[in-house]
């Protein structure tokens, strides 16, 4: 439950915040990198809703595939950054604007999806205590 509230925090002063400072610039973001932040929510996306399966089922397998996602994202926002920066090397107007705006979005994405992958380890911690205490009876 906390960690939902951080995600709620993050959302509601960052995020939002960035989307206001974003509006009232008139800022307009790249096709590539509008594509690159889409799909980086999508992926966040599908995560929340494993992690809500996850809560349900207490499923470890479930827990471990959540843990893998969270790798996935790392790696992906490794590589959006990279593409980012190649835009701005070839020194694209609409990149150059609103560079800040991108990597704060994809960095508030990323410490959502930590938050979301909690419950995994936590599922995986309560599961390993059990496995133990059947072994000792």
């Amino acid at each position: 439950a906390t960690n939902l509230e951080h995600v709620g925090d993050i959302i509601d002063t960052s995020l939002m915040e960035l989307a206001k400072k974003k509006i009232k610039k008139g800022e307009r973001f790249s096709d590539e990198g509008w594509e690159e932040i889409k799909d980086f929510h999508a992926q966040v996306l599908e995560n929340m809703k494993l992690a809500q399966s996850l809560i349900l089922s207490e499923d470890p397998s479930l827990a471990r595939k959540l843990i893998d996602a969270k790798k996935t994202i790392r790696e992906a926002e490794q590589e959006t950054s990279s593409q980012h920066f190649e835009r701005l090397r070839q020194g694209l107007p609409e990149t150059i604007a609103p560079s800040s705006l991108h990597l704060d979005i994809i960095r508030d994405y990323r410490r959502i999806n930590s938050y979301i992958t909690t419950v995994a380890y936590s599922i995986l911690e309560t599961n390993a205590r059990h496995a133990n205490q059947r072994k000792r009876h």
